[in-house]
This record gives C-alpha cells, structure tokens and sequence, in this order.
C-alpha cells in the first residue's frame, strides 16, 4: 500500500510539472499568434499612458489616439473591442487597474442606445480573456465568472482547450480588423450596403428593457474610475442617425457627477464621413478625435 501511494504520489509530481511545461509553451505558441496584443502587452510591459479609449466597435473605429496625442500631448490608446458590452469593458478596465496601468483619463464611448440592452451584437467576449489566461488579473476575472471548475482550475492544459485554434494557426486578420500602432481600428472603405443607406430618425428609448447585469456594469465602471481616482469621460459618438434625447438623459443621471460628458452625436452628419450607420470612416474618426482631443485640452487649462 506503501508502494502504491509513493507511485501516486509521485505520477501526481510528474503530471504537474508536465502539465506546467506543456501549459508554459502552449501560451508562448498562443501570444505569438495572436493578432490582437493590445491586452497583452497592456499587462506584460512597462509602458503606461494618459488616456485609455474603451468600448465597443464605436471606440476601435471612431477614435484615432495619435491625433488625441498631438492635441493633448498626453500618451493614449485605444483598448475597444468591436461586439463587447458594457460588462467586459468594465472588466478590461479593472485588468487594465490591476496591471498598475491606472492611467488620468478613461474614455467610455456608449452604443446609442444598446449600452444597457441585450442585444445580439454586443456581448461578452470571452476570446479575448482565454489566450492571457496566465496572467493574475486575466485569471482572476474568469474565474470569478465561472470558467473553470474545481477538477480543472489548476489544470493549465486543459484551460488552454478553448485555445486550440491559435495554437495550431496564426489568427489572421483582414481590413475589418487592421489594428494601428495606437490601437486604434479604423475603417477606411464603405459598407456593402453604404449606397442603400439612409439618414435614420428612430429615437425611442426606455427604461423597462434595460439589462440588470449591464446597468450593474456600468455603475461599476464608474465606480472603478471613481476608487481609482481616474477621470472618466463619458463620449457619445455620431451616429447616422437622429440622437436619442433619452438615452442621453438616462446616461447622464446614471452618471450623476461622477464623470463628465461629452455629446457628439450631432457634430457629424456628412454621410461621406460614415462607414454605416454606426460608424465613421477613418476621415470621420479623424475628425471627431480632433474634437476629442480638444475637449481633454480645455479640461487642462
């Protein structure tokens, strides 16, 4: 019996260690795939900035940091994700705090008026946590989210399983996801449907179909920018649409005096500044940055 727990015992040492080489290189294999290193690099290197740019699709391609840095002179990124909600930004801001990267300014750009609506395009994206799952901050989200059981928390192989993709190929990208040096994903040609689209004019909103869960992430992104002493501007973007007067009321009680707000759904009409009706193309996002830009400046003076 002695015999046999000293095997155990020892298969157990063996099966660790492995488990931890194998686990060691399968990450290294899974980073240099990786197309989108913004997090990544967010959390391993020592390069800190100013301003940070979250949000959906509405930030990675309305927002151009470079011209916020040559109106500013403050450092910028921007860390958006395209299809993410209001609760997975919440979270790529307290990785972002955890790494010791809290930077002066956060810039929330909120989907008019999804923000705080389920929705199929917007949503929680888990494939961006899983490959920096080595990383505290990255791990400790997912756990608390539920994505390990008690058998294969400390299993580093078998977390890695919803990696196997970038393992075994490098994740490619195309013109939709072309990410620039400041992290920025501008769009610089027109939908497919761009010759169809019309100037929209719907601006309902209400209340009652609001997410619980969202309306909880969104106060607790601006109490993490509150705690962390970080000014929080709250951004909402042009659209090729009328604004919703009442979904920008609803932000801005929400909001309360603990971020400021800055409303831009009007300044830009031109639909040849537009990719869609949601989004600005690179010249247009050249535009409403240089705006930005100089809002932050006059916060300054």
């Amino acid at each position: 019996m002695q015999k046999l727990i000293l095997k155990l015992l020892l298969l157990s040492i063996l099966f660790i260690v492995f488990d931890n080489i194998i686990g060691i290189a399968m990450s290294r294999r899974i980073v240099n795939n990786l197309h989108d290193k913004r997090l990544y690099n967010i959390i391993t290197t020592d390069k800190k900035y100013s301003i940070y740019v979250l949000g959906s699709s509405r930030a990675a391609r309305n927002v151009n940091c470079s011209e916020i840095e040559k109106i500013t002179g403050l450092s910028a990124y921007n860390i958006g994700y395209p299809g993410t909600n209001i609760e997975f930004h919440a979270d790529i801001l307290y990785s972002i705090i955890k790494s010791g990267k809290t930077p002066k300014y956060i810039l929330l750009l909120v989907d008019s008026t999804y923000e705080l609506i389920d929705n199929t395009s917007l949503s929680y994206n888990y494939d961006v946590l899983y490959p920096l799952q080595h990383y505290g901050s990255v791990r400790e989200l997912l756990d608390k989210r539920g994505a390990y059981n008690i058998f294969t928390k400390n299993i580093t192989t078998f977390k890695m399983r919803h990696c196997i993709n970038i393992i075994i190929h490098k994740d490619l990208t195309d013109s939709l996801n072309k990410i620039n040096n400041d992290g920025s994903m501008p769009l610089n040609f027109r939908s497919k449907n761009y010759n169809t689209m019309v100037y929209g004019n719907n601006t309902s909103y209400s209340t009652a179909t609001e997410s619980p869960i969202l309306l909880s992430s969104f106060k607790r992104f601006i109490e993490l920018c509150n705690y962390n002493k970080i000014k929080l501007i709250i951004i909402f973007p042009p659209n090729y649409n009328m604004a919703s007067h009442k979904f920008i009321e609803r932000i801005k009680y929400l909001a309360a005096n603990k971020a400021l707000l800055a409303d831009f759904s009007m300044q830009i009409s031109d639909k040849r500044l537009f990719y869609d009706n949601s989004h600005l193309n690179e010249n247009g996002s050249l535009i409403l940055s240089r705006e930005i830009g100089l809002y932050i400046r006059k916060l300054q003076q």
